[in-house]
């Protein structure tokens, strides 16, 4: 068995980019994905429409984890304001995040 032929109906967890040829294929069982390319998702994206994919909208990180990476991202943007530096993670709701 190698990675390009797993044990049949094997799961596949959080995996960072789609599974789409292996799972169109008949590779996998499943798989729970977190984060996709592209990001967010698009509406018509072929990912949505394998019957055993579980999409989640990128919420995976624990919340003690979350919390620190939000603090050193505040810390770093005070940072850069103060340096007169672009900000890191500016929304885009035209982007949908």
């Amino acid at each position: 068995m190698t990675a390009a032929e797993p044990p049949q109906r094997a799961q596949l967890l959080h995996v960072v980019a789609g599974p789409r040829q292996a799972g169109r294929a008949g590779a996998i069982g499943g798989a729970a994905l977190d984060v996709t390319d592209p990001e967010p998702l698009p509406d018509d994206h072929s990912l949505w429409e394998l019957p055993d994919v579980l999409i989640t909208p990128h919420v995976a990180t624990p919340p003690d984890a979350e919390r620190r990476h939000f603090a050193a991202r505040v810390r770093e943007n005070v940072r850069r304001l103060a340096a007169g530096e672009a900000l890191e993670g500016r929304i885009d709701p035209d982007g949908g995040y």
